[in-house]
């Protein structure tokens, strides 16, 4: 989970962002071993865990183009309605 102190940092940081904005209030971290093809695999099985939320999940991938340096694919599930 986040702190008040670096949300607020990254709401700074990213001008244009509001509260709203921010998905990464609380996650998760998988690190996957054995490439792009695992990573896949392991993305598609998250998502299908949250598949009969009310809102689909979402995926970015920032593998091909990074954000300054960070590379990650990102599974945005959303548990009750809210971004995880």
């Amino acid at each position: 989970m986040k702190n008040a102190g670096t949300i607020i940092e990254k709401l700074r940081r990213n001008g244009g962002h509001t509260l709203g904005s921010i998905h990464d209030l609380a996650g998760m971290r998988l690190v996957v071993h054995g490439g792009r093809g695992e990573q896949d695999r392991v993305a598609d099985q998250v998502g299908r865990l949250f598949a009969d939320e009310v809102r689909r999940p979402r995926l970015i991938d920032r593998r091909q183009h990074p954000i300054q340096g960070y590379r990650a694919l990102h599974v945005i599930v959303y548990p009750d309605g809210y971004p995880i």
